[in-house]
């Protein structure tokens, strides 16, 4: 199975390799851009198409990652304040008035 696993990783990247060798010159071609916001003059400049294909596959990236983690910090956020709870000791809740008892028991009773 890791000669299949092997073979196949090789396989794909010889792929990818290939895909870029053919499309080279494709990925050289500027790319010319302007920007016009009508309070100064246009701003016009040029990138590489493999320049914003690395840059967008990078912001797709990050995006990506910090999509994913949010639910991952949101539980370590929540475990963090659970243990701050156990290490503090548990203060003693006064009873309020008219109640005829303590808060933990109006609390259990509903």
């Amino acid at each position: 199975m890791r000669w299949f696993k092997l073979g196949t990783t090789a396989l794909v990247v010889g792929l990818i390799a290939l895909f870029i060798n053919q499309n080279l010159s494709t990925f050289r071609n500027p790319i010319p851009f302007s920007l016009n916001l009508y309070i100064t003059q246009k701003i016009e400049w040029s990138h590489h198409l493999y320049t914003l294909l690395i840059l967008t596959a990078a912001l797709g990236f990050f995006v990506g990652v910090v999509v994913a983690m949010r639910p991952y910090l949101h539980v370590r956020r929540q475990l963090a304040v659970e243990r701050q709870e156990k290490k503090q000791p548990a203060t003693p809740q006064e009873s309020k008035p008219g109640t005829g008892g303590s808060a933990e028991a109006s609390h259990s009773a509903t």
